[in-house]
């Protein structure tokens, strides 16, 4: 039991570090990034401001720490202020974001036991897998940009928590995206026994866990869906004249066509 809560007490120490400002990096050829996140240039000015992922059908914000880039929100927000700052987001005219979900592995209910393979809610998990599509945080730092969490996985019950496993680093495979920070993430989810508490993901260790909903923590901001398909404001502006137009064009037309036909009928009844 010693060495289990000396590991764990190292993965946050560590996570407390790395989470000071360290950028994390790109790494070709690991993870699935290059071929199943693709970029999204919102006003076509040559800049990527979104990726869609064609997994989980969700778009991701290119800039992983744009409350603090954007909003000044300097040193983080709490997590109805994240939850409010996503719901308030204008993107060049777009709409919808949110912060990433977490639901429970067994579909039902959160398992707080802590394990190293992805068997609960609270830990670390198999690369490659995470948590399946259960956590979007997840699925993206361990399925899609293919990085390894602080603990050794095995399917050893109770869990051992040996680490850093072997190919960890504390500034993990960022991949495409913008200013993404090795510290802890929000989650949209609250958890309904604990009302001040939110699930978070730490994006050093790869561990998921609950964390004070008074703390202040990043925010990475979401999309359902692919964002090239929303229309351009601009776009949708045009097409709503064009169509009031013809509209006014074939009232005018059918208004003449009537006139005419009763001018005929009435020079018949002279006639």
């Amino acid at each position: 039991m010693r060495k289990q809560t000396a590991a764990i007490q190292l993965a946050v120490c560590v996570a407390a570090v790395s989470g000071a400002g360290a950028n994390a990096t790109v790494v070709h050829g690991q993870g699935t990034w290059e071929t199943t996140l693709e970029a999204r240039d919102l006003n076509h000015d040559g800049t990527t401001d979104a990726y869609y992922d064609t997994v989980l059908n969700i778009s991701w914000l290119a800039d992983f720490s744009y409350p603090m880039t954007h909003l000044g929100a300097g040193s983080g927000l709490i997590w109805q202020g994240a939850m409010d700052a996503a719901a308030r987001l204008n993107v060049l005219g777009v709409t919808g974001w949110r912060l990433p979900t977490l639901s429970p592995i067994n579909g039902t209910s959160f398992q707080y036991g802590r394990t190293n393979n992805g068997s609960t809610d609270i830990g670390t998990a198999w690369t490659d897998l995470g948590w399946g599509k259960n956590s979007e945080l997840g699925h993206l730092f361990y399925v899609t940009l293919g990085n390894r969490g602080f603990f050794i996985p095995d399917d050893s019950s109770p869990a051992i928590f040996n680490g850093p496993q072997p190919g960890w680093t504390p500034d993990p495979n960022s991949g495409p995206f913008q200013n993404v920070v090795a510290t802890g993430y929000w989650t949209d989810t609250k958890l309904r026994s604990a009302p001040d508490v939110s699930m978070m993901f730490n994006w050093s260790t790869g561990y998921q866990s609950d964390d004070s909903s008074e703390h202040r923590l990043w925010s990475a901001f979401v999309r359902d869906g692919d964002v090239a398909l929303v229309p351009e404001p601009t776009t949708t502006s045009l097409l709503l004249v064009g169509l009031c137009g013809l509209l006014a064009a074939l009232r005018g037309r059918a208004r003449r066509a009537f006139t005419t036909a009763d001018a005929r009928t009435a020079s018949y009844a002279v006639i």
